[in-house]
């Protein structure tokens, strides 16, 4: 199964984040975290949604992460932000035209305490798998977040 993989150089969308904390330290954190990610992620690990596994040496620190997040936040750290995913639609829909003079839209992600992996990976599965010309820009809403990142 073929999946197109858009280069990011080639995806223009806005992305706004607003905070109800933290709004001004926010930014330099992200964009380390993202650097800190990239650095750590393992090529093709989930892709398609096969099954991802951790390393004996890494399950235990899994675990205890699993417990309050009921994620597991090591192995999400290691699967790419641009994974690929299958195409879950039904096949009815894979079939159906829609009209080409559509607007554009707006997404809107709310989060609460979300792991950064997960959070990153959505966002780069709208940016990957919605048509450019459609996607006017993608909104992170943190609610609240009491966590430190």
């Amino acid at each position: 199964m073929a999946v197109q993989q858009v280069p990011m150089q080639y995806i223009f969308c806005v992305i706004r984040v607003i905070f109800v904390n933290n709004l001004f330290s926010f930014n330099s954190r992200f964009e380390t975290w993202i650097d800190t990610y990239l650095s750590k992620e393992s090529a093709n690990l989930g892709d398609f949604g096969e099954p991802a596994y951790l390393s004996d040496s890494e399950k235990q620190n899994g675990s205890l992460v699993y417990s309050k997040k009921a994620v597991n936040v090591v192995l999400s750290n290691k699967i790419p932000l641009r994974r690929r995913i299958r195409d879950m639609r039904d096949p009815l829909c894979k079939s159906v035209t829609y009209e080409t003079k559509l607007p554009t839209t707006s997404v809107v992600i709310i989060f609460y305490n979300e792991a950064w992996s997960v959070l990153l990976r959505t966002v780069y599965s709208v940016l990957q798998e919605s048509p450019p010309k459609f996607l006017k820009e993608i909104i992170l809403v943190d609610d609240n977040s009491n966590e430190g990142r």
